[in-house]
């Protein structure tokens, strides 16, 4: 149980941070 937690927690943190990434590339982009 505790791996599973420490998984789920680990993928939504990396998602987060890749939609915050996501996020400040485009808004660099934007001309």
């Amino acid at each position: 149980m505790a791996k599973g937690m420490l998984g789920r927690v680990l993928q939504s943190c990396l998602s987060l941070m890749k939609l915050a990434y996501l996020q400040r590339f485009k808004k660099l982009n934007i001309p």
